[in-house]
């Protein structure tokens, strides 16, 4: 017998049934074979990271106009144009499109084609890094800041990919969705200290990663995601989806409003394969969603995309980016 993550396959290793969520356990894996939802923040941990927003910047303003030109799938030039407003975020594009991982023959100079270069996702990934930079906590970090943003790009080309497998899927709401579904961990920083104990694993196997974080901090990066997300007044349809992102750990299909329900579910799925795929962030720890979950991935498994060539190159492109 092979075991995999909810499944048990014959000897032969023919499946009985379409099972999605098949990735095989490795060991020395951190695995809660199921997730526990945590009891919701006490008003003084809620009023603590309220007064720790004020020493969180906001986004720059080319930043809101960033999410409205993807929200509105405007096109790679319109966003080249958006980007070279902003000297150093128009740098930082160019920067990045020439890494030395990918060997140019000749140096991209101009904004338009390293756009071009680089492609949707990491352009949004990387402009969003650069926009966010003053936002970012300076101190001795509790979640590292450079695997935390690894991980965030990961999740959203991974969610971008995944969302052509779950029907009636917004892939761009995914992909957003998947670079900022742990921006709570960015207000966390502002409030936890990296002198408190790490992770351990014993705690987390039977509890998961939330139960640990509302152990260390009295809450979790989902409520404190909901509290940052809101203050920088990010779109309403989002804010809902950073609070359900874990959901399917713990909760129904039914039981996440329908308009997000896809795209919590793509995102989630994109966040247990970028920790599977070494893009961890920090968090060890992997859950398969319920099985309820599984007829909305009808026509593959997790095992299959783990192993395509489009999730490949997208996680050498995240792999290859200097942060």
């Amino acid at each position: 017998m092979k075991t995999w993550f909810g499944n048990v396959i014959g000897s032969n290793g023919d499946k009985a049934r379409h099972q999605p969520f098949d990735l095989a356990l490795d060991e020395g894996d951190g695995v809660a074979s199921a997730c526990i939802k945590p009891d919701p923040a006490d008003k003084a941990t809620l009023s603590q990271l309220e007064k720790n927003l004020g020493s969180v910047p906001r986004p720059s303003w080319v930043w809101h106009e960033m999410q409205a030109a993807f929200a509105g799938q405007a096109s790679l030039h319109d966003i080249g144009h958006i980007i070279a407003q902003d000297t150093a975020l128009a740098a930082e594009i160019i920067r990045a499109a020439n890494a030395p991982a990918f060997d140019l023959l000749k140096p991209i100079v101009d904004v338009e084609r390293a756009v071009a270069h680089l492609g949707s996702n990491m352009v949004r990934s990387i402009s969003t890094r650069q926009c966010l930079s003053s936002a970012l906590y300076n101190g001795p970090a509790f979640f590292d800041q450079q695997m935390l943003w690894r991980h965030s790009m990961a999740v959203s080309a991974l969610a971008e990919i995944i969302a052509g497998y779950v029907p009636r899927c917004n892939a761009a709401e995914a992909a957003t969705l998947g670079l900022l579904h742990d921006l709570g961990r960015m207000l966390l920083n502002h409030v936890l200290r990296a002198s408190q104990a790490q992770p351990a694993t014993a705690l987390l196997k039977p509890r998961g990663f939330l139960q640990w974080e509302d152990t260390m901090a009295g809450c979790t990066h989902i409520e404190a995601g909901i509290m940052l997300a809101m203050a920088w007044e990010l779109p309403e349809q989002l804010i809902r989806a950073i609070g359900h992102h874990h959901d399917p750990a713990f909760a129904e299909p039914n039981d996440v409003p329908v308009e997000i329900r896809r795209e919590v579910f793509t995102v989630y799925l994109a966040d247990l394969m970028a920790i599977h795929l070494k893009f961890s962030g920090g968090n060890p720890c992997k859950t398969m969603p319920l099985d309820s979950w599984g007829s909305l991935m009808p026509k593959t498994t997790l095992q299959e995309l783990a192993s395509c060539e489009a999730v490949n190159k997208a996680l050498w492109k995240v792999h290859a980016t200097d942060l």
